[in-house]
């Protein structure tokens, strides 16, 4: 892919990428005979990364990091410095349109139960000439310390499985850090695979179990509040997102 402007948020790599950009990496990606790596950045993995120094090594090695959150555009420009936002539902939603274009396949792996199927439903109604070679939700993923933690028989059977089925695409929703290490650990084993992306909650909204934050409210950024109301109990999440990350900007700019 051509070199792309990138914007450092935290010591986390961000690229950011014009309207007109975008088509072309889209197609850029899936053309290469070679495993991309693409990660949706937000502020939480912004902080996390803070204490995971493998973790950032991670982010900084993908071959393309996406502004998923807006805190990180507002990031941008206290620095002085422009980022533009392509949130992870919209690049997936932009990815599987140039997918079912270029008679490309993804398998969805990961969500909570029926989530990656129900998400295939849609996506099949939405792109009905694309391909989809599987959804399942995968085994479970643990953390033992910044180490991930899956049995070693369920990692064999799913890697045989994906191997066997050979997707162009593999949208993981096990949710971070779990996801990007994950990745990590097992995309050399899959050579089908050319694009590789941790999409977090997507398949929440795209299984209808979650309702995306009204257009107003997004661009005014204010997705936070929509999801503090709808779902309370992600208020620490919520607080790491936009209390410690606004607070972390501050003290680095001084």
């Amino acid at each position: 892919m051509q070199t792309m402007k990138s914007v450092d948020i935290l010591g986390v790599r961000v690229h950011s990428l014009s309207s007109a950009d975008k088509a072309f990496v889209l197609h850029s990606l899936l053309v290469k005979k070679q495993s991309h790596v693409v990660v949706t950045v937000n502020p939480e993995i912004v902080m996390w990364a803070q204490k995971d120094r493998g973790y950032r090594d991670m982010i900084n090695a993908a071959d393309l990091s996406i502004a998923d959150g807006v805190g990180l555009t507002f990031a941008s420009r206290h620095a002085g410095q422009r980022l533009h936002r392509w949130t992870g539902y919209d690049f997936v939603l932009d990815l599987m349109g140039t997918a079912a274009k270029e008679n490309r396949s993804v398998f969805l792996l990961g969500g909570k139960p029926l989530a990656a199927h129900k998400s295939a439903l849609t996506l099949r109604k939405l792109y009905p000439t694309l391909r989809i070679a599987g959804a399942e939700q995968g085994p479970p993923i643990g953390m033992s310390g910044r180490e991930i933690r899956v049995d070693e028989s369920d990692q064999k059977y799913l890697i045989e499985h994906l191997r066997l089925l050979e997707p162009d695409i593999l949208l993981v929703a096990f949710g971070h850090p779990k996801q990007e290490k994950w990745i990590a650990r097992s995309l050399h084993l899959l050579p089908s695979v050319r694009v590789a992306v941790g999409v977090g909650g997507v398949f929440e909204y795209l299984s209808g179990s979650v309702y995306r934050a009204p257009w107003a409210m997004r661009v005014l950024g204010l997705e936070w509040l929509f999801r503090v109301v709808r779902q309370p109990w992600r208020l620490p999440r919520i607080i790491t997102a936009v209390v410690r990350f606004t607070l972390a900007i501050w003290r680095e700019k001084k």
